[in-house]
């Protein structure tokens, strides 16, 4: 319900997060980077120092797929890993990442695509 408005009408990638407190309780949202039709670099380190400096000990990752379809792609699923472990060695958690096409929207960590990943 809170990404699936903010990508609407965009007609380019962004990856967007949200940072979340002890108590899952939201401190902010900020998007991270804006890409083309069909893809946008993520930068770990950010998404990293942005979850240090605002003290959050959850992240909610998000991501548009403008004109296509809310599955995650290969793509999707491995930068979801890495972010995962980059943000555990930090002690922070990355709660879920939600993949928005137009009015639809993927949970990935419902869809258990987070079983194979290491806690």
């Amino acid at each position: 319900r809170y990404f699936v408005p903010r990508f609407m009408g965009k007609t380019s990638e962004e990856v967007h997060i949200m940072l979340l407190d002890d108590k899952k309780k939201f401190i902010k949202s900020e998007m991270i980077s804006k890409g083309t039709v069909n893809a946008s670099a993520v930068s770990i380190r950010k998404i990293v120092a942005s979850a240090i400096n605002s003290n959050a000990t959850g992240v909610v990752l998000a991501h548009n797929h403008p004109g296509g379809v809310a599955l995650p792609s290969s793509s999707d699923i491995l930068t979801t890993k890495r972010i995962f472990k980059a943000l555990k060695l930090m002690d922070i958690q990355l709660c879920d990442h939600i993949v928005v096409a137009d009015n639809d929207y993927v949970s990935m960590l419902d869809s258990g695509m987070f079983a194979d990943f290491e806690y």
